[in-house]
């Protein structure tokens, strides 16, 4: 899922690629399920968890969101 800015994966963990930069960014040992459940809606990124009753080896499994901050460099 993804826009031209902006691209959400699951590459063994949740990633997210900055289009301008075809850069990946993988946020390591955390996986949010075994579904497609990275959800961006109007600047934020919600992270629900899915991985009730999952037996994959990942050892932070949560719930999160994240917002964009311009101002943050």
């Amino acid at each position: 899922m993804g826009n031209q800015n902006l691209l959400f994966l699951r590459n063994n963990c949740a990633t997210y690629v900055d289009m301008d930069q075809k850069k990946g960014f993988s946020l390591r040992n955390l996986r949010s399920g075994c579904s497609n459940s990275l959800v961006a809606a109007d600047g934020l990124l919600s992270v629900p968890c899915f991985s009730t009753g999952c037996i994959c080896n990942y050892p932070l499994q949560t719930s999160f969101a994240m917002v964009h901050q311009p101002s943050v460099s």
